[in-house]
């Protein structure tokens, strides 16, 4: 479970980074919308891995 965590954090990142592009300074809605919660769930994820996987 952690790493499947850990790939959708990784997708959501590529996502949101390339939807920037797209969102022209934050003045489209949607693509806008999809870079917030593309991030707010790329770093939510890694909190949840770190929990249950050993680190070290």
């Amino acid at each position: 479970m952690p790493y499947l965590l850990l790939a959708i954090a990784v997708v959501c990142e590529v996502t949101a980074t390339s939807a920037l592009k797209l969102c022209d300074g934050f003045t489209k809605l949607l693509p806008s919308l999809v870079v917030i919660a593309g991030y707010c769930v790329s770093f939510f994820t890694p909190a949840q891995v770190v929990k249950p996987m050993p680190l070290g």
